[in-house]
């Protein structure tokens, strides 16, 4: 496969609402956080595979998210003690130029 083609494949791949890519876990990520605080278990649940990292990266961008440790039930009915819940308390202020 050409450079090209896996590059176009790349950016189709991230634009999907479905796209396992960092970018994209990324824009879930925010846009979930805007509406209400989650935790570990919900955000796994919509393709965010490593939720804490995800996080982390947020957090080197300037956006300011708490995290608290909770007690959530999965699915299944099984319950988990000391699962992170993240709130965003801030996004970064963009600086016009």
């Amino acid at each position: 496969m050409h450079k090209q083609q896996h590059a176009a494949m790349a950016g189709q791949a991230a634009s999907s609402n479905k796209s396992t890519a960092t970018e994209a876990q990324l824009h879930r990520l925010k846009h979930k956080l805007r509406a209400r605080p989650h935790h570990t278990i919900e955000l796994r649940h919509c393709g965010i595979h490593h939720p804490a990292g995800r996080v982390q990266d947020l957090k080197a961008q300037g956006f300011v998210i708490e995290v608290a440790r909770v007690t959530a039930v999965d699915a299944e009915g099984f319950a988990h003690a000391g699962v992170a819940l993240y709130t965003l308390v801030s996004e970064p202020v963009e600086v016009a130029q």
